[in-house]
């Protein structure tokens, strides 16, 4: 098993070249009739149930310059906006079972004489890997118009998650930002696999900040 597992990193590392970076996955629902519009303003706020407001700062401050890196303004406070973007994150844990091989072997004698080394049977004994995952939700809506008694409307729903083998968000946050802002408004139809590279120059901006 030690085998296959260094066979499968060769094979990512000759996949991704020499380069470093996460690998996120993404899920788009759209039902935006067309594009966000180009140049539009957001607002964008947390989730209101979110249990980490410091953290929760911090990763709307990125989205407002990831969105202006994209040419979107920001509105100030209080003021009108085309489009509000909430999110929200966090980890979770699940178990998967898999099954470990182990090889019984025999030795052949003919005649008096060795006849070879070969494998008997395999028996596969169950196990039970524990991984973390990090992962990130959006919300486009549409405001009520002024005056209109009709509530807001969720235009998109955007999912970003990555494995990180315990890692911290902090640590990750970048790379899901970018990953579920990639396709801001889009239905993705299907999961969506990135490889994101740490020198994405979105990576670079988001170092900057805390």
């Amino acid at each position: 098993m030690k085998k296959v597992y260094l066979l499968l990193a060769i094979f990512s590392i000759g996949f991704t070249g020499c380069t470093t970076g996460n690998r996120v996955y993404v899920n788009g629902f759209s039902e935006i009739d067309q594009p966000v519009r180009e140049n539009a303003t957001f607002t964008v706020a947390a989730d209101a149930n979110s249990p980490n407001p410091i953290m929760d700062d911090r990763i709307k401050n990125r989205i407002e310059q990831l969105l202006k890196y994209d040419g979107y303004y920001i509105a100030d406070a209080n003021g009108q906006f085309d489009y509000k973007l909430t999110f929200r994150s966090g980890h979770s844990d699940y178990q998967t079972l898999e099954y470990e091989p182990f090889y019984h072997s025999r030795v052949g004698f003919y005649g008096g004489h060795h006849g070879g080394y070969s494998f008997g049977y395999t028996t596969y004994y169950p196990s039970y890997q524990l991984y973390q995952a990090q992962w990130l939700e959006m919300k486009l809506i549409a405001p009520a118009a002024p005056g209109d008694s009709k509530t807001e409307k969720v235009l998109w729903v955007g999912e970003a998650i990555t494995d990180t083998d315990g890692q911290d968000q902090r640590i990750v946050i970048n790379y899901l930002l970018v990953g579920c802002l990639e396709y801001l408004g889009q239905e993705t139809g299907k999961q969506k696999s990135l490889f994101i590279e740490e020198d994405d120059p979105r990576i670079t901006l988001l170092e900057s900040y805390r």
